[in-house]
């Protein structure tokens, strides 16, 4: 009897190690340092260059489509409006998940990605099985300098913008890819037709009721689907009033379409029941963020804090819809 007590406890040692993440890989250089963890199937990108150690991007190495945390399946909610786009663009790359997904189901869609650090971009290359096609186009830079470029030279339009930068300051998200000077820049980027934008706020940020507040003053139409096991609302917005104004019913009707002509690995109707339907959600207590406050002129340019700051104090807040 005791023998049996003895290797079971030995037995119990060995699958708990064998449970804890192992390093696969660290990256440091004068700006990161970025970690690369595997527990079993699961795999991790992590920042620690705070020494946080904050998991960025997770995969399941067997089954790479499905998506290990909740959010990445909520952002297509967006789909609902515009279940066929033709161009997106994706602000953040971590592990390639947002691109890595929509490709699999959207093969003929061009998918242009944004990624500030270079080492992010090869991590998720060598580790999150995240590869570039002829119809995507990755580029290494900041978003807001990015979007600025594509505005001046007047290039294109997205159907989609897909906002999920992270960073381990700022509670997740830059602060400077918060403000109301980058909603704006960010709605010249959407297509006048069928234009949506789906950004991930994080819901114990101190910025929470002010980012809430800010895209509230900028677009028209905001829907926030909530999610039940991670601290997070998704954000759909637009201004387009050829878009129909969604109820949930209508909502759970086009996924039902959806899911079925795409074949999900995931419940799109489940994401869609996430709607929240309390207005008191986006009280006017909150602050409009702007770049004054971080002095983010400094980054982007004294022109375009100007010119935007201008617009921002001539336009009132236009309210959300449910």
């Amino acid at each position: 009897m005791y023998l049996l007590f003895y290797f079971l406890g030995i037995f119990n040692l060995l699958l708990a190690f064998a449970q804890q993440p192992r390093l696969i890989v660290e990256m440091k250089t004068n700006t990161s340092i970025i970690r690369v963890h595997q527990c079993g199937s699961r795999r991790d990108l992590c920042l620690n260059t705070r020494g946080t150690n904050t998991i960025q991007s997770s995969i399941n190495m067997d089954e790479p489509l499905r998506a290990i945390h909740e959010y990445s399946n909520t952002m297509l909610c967006s789909l609902l409006w515009n279940p066929e786009p033709n161009n997106v663009l994706v602000i953040g790359l971590g592990g390639g998940v947002i691109p890595r997904t929509f490709r699999y189901y959207y093969p003929k869609t061009i998918i242009d990605i944004v990624e500030i650090d270079p080492n992010i971009v090869q991590i998720a290359k060598e580790h999150f099985l995240f590869k570039i096609d002829p119809l995507m186009n990755l580029f290494v830079n900041d978003a807001r300098l990015y979007i600025r470029s594509v505005i001046n030279q007047q290039l294109k339009t997205y159907d989609i913008i897909f906002s999920d930068a992270f960073t381990e300051s700022d509670e997740g998200t830059p602060f400077h890819l918060k403000t109301v000077e980058y909603l704006f820049e960010l709605k010249q980027l959407l297509s006048k037709q069928n234009g949506i934008l789906v950004t991930y706020i994080q819901k114990d940020s101190s910025d929470y009721y002010n980012s809430r507040q800010t895209y509230s003053f900028v677009f028209k139409y905001n829907y926030a689907f909530s999610g039940q096991t991670c601290n997070c609302v998704v954000l759909v917005s637009y201004d387009n009033h050829l878009f129909p104004i969604l109820t949930q019913t209508q909502m759970i009707n086009n996924a039902i379409i959806i899911q079925e002509n795409k074949q999900f690995m995931f419940n799109l109707t489940m994401e869609a029941l996430k709607l929240e339907n309390d207005e008191h959600k986006w009280s006017n207590s909150g602050t409009v963020l702007n770049d004054r406050a971080r002095f983010v002129a400094t980054i982007v340019g004294k022109n375009y804090f100007s010119f935007y700051s201008a617009i921002a104090n001539d336009i009132k807040p236009s309210g959300s819809v449910y």
